[in-house]
């Protein structure tokens, strides 16, 4: 009988796969993926995405936080992400991705409603733009606008990204940026603003122009807003709405697409 040399382990990547996966490795993983876009999130939601028995979680939990990946908020019962995340990132330009996929979504919208966009991400408790397709638009609107934002309670998208974004990170915010009293009324413009299925900006905010947005969602989390901008006195909240708020929801839906494309943290989604 031949005899059959069995192939030896290929130590380079991209080769025949020779060595079964450290599921072990890959869970934890994931775990900390769905704690990082939710940015805080409690036990019982952090169990049910993951689809994990319960000790199972808070294992990998307690390994996340030895290892200084994770932090628990002993105030709120949450996981949030801890600073050593951002070592994990180091080496991935998030601007340059977000230009590939967004600038050709950006220039399509535009050509489609007329009106410029911003996307606008959270920092601390202020919404910044990261893209926007303002140079793109025949109006001079605030060509300049990437690094600017508005603030979370009065922005159209700060009222978009906190009328979606999960509870418990809705809380945790509102709880920052406003004093007990005001949260009724806040909590009032949010709710308006799901039933309506858009934001509107805050007509006594500088400068004076309207805004429309909505969200970009992942995995149930807000990632950032997708804001339509125009001018006082041409238009009006419901006007812009009607006319564009189909493509702006076309537009975020590819946008998420390519987000589920490239952060999944699941390979079996």
């Amino acid at each position: 009988m031949k005899h059959v040399e069995s192939a030896a382990p290929s130590d380079s990547p991209g080769k025949t796969k020779h060595y079964a996966s450290v599921r072990s490795c890959v869970r934890g993983l994931q775990l900390l993926g769905i704690v990082n876009v939710h940015r805080c999130i409690h036990l019982k939601d952090l169990v049910k995405i993951a689809g994990l028995p319960r000790s199972t979680v808070i294992r990998f939990l307690e390994t996340l936080i030895e290892a200084g990946y994770v932090s628990e908020n002993a105030d709120s019962g949450t996981y949030e992400p801890a600073p050593r995340v951002l070592t994990l990132a180091s080496g991935f330009h998030f601007e340059n991705w977000l230009e590939t996929v967004s600038t050709p979504i950006l220039i399509e919208l535009i050509g489609k409603i007329g009106w410029p966009s911003d996307l606008l991400f959270l920092y601390g408790d202020r919404m910044r733009a990261k893209a926007s397709n303002r140079a793109h638009c025949a109006m001079e609107i605030n060509r300049s606008f990437v690094g600017v934002g508005g603030p979370l309670c009065n922005s159209a998208s700060g009222r978009a990204y906190l009328a979606w974004c999960p509870e418990p990170e809705r809380e945790r915010l509102l709880h920052q940026i406003a004093g007990i009293r005001e949260h009724k009324k806040i909590r009032s413009e949010l709710q308006a603003t799901r039933d309506r299925g858009y934001a509107i900006r805050d007509p006594a905010l500088d400068p004076k122009i309207g805004s429309i947005s909505i969200p970009v969602r992942f995995k149930g989390a807000v990632v950032c807003t997708l804001t339509t901008n125009f001018v006082f006195g041409t238009s009006t909240d419901a006007a812009v709405a009607q006319a564009c708020l189909a493509a702006m929801r076309n537009a975020a839906s590819q946008l998420e697409a390519a987000y589920a494309r490239d952060f999944a943290w699941d390979s079996s989604d």
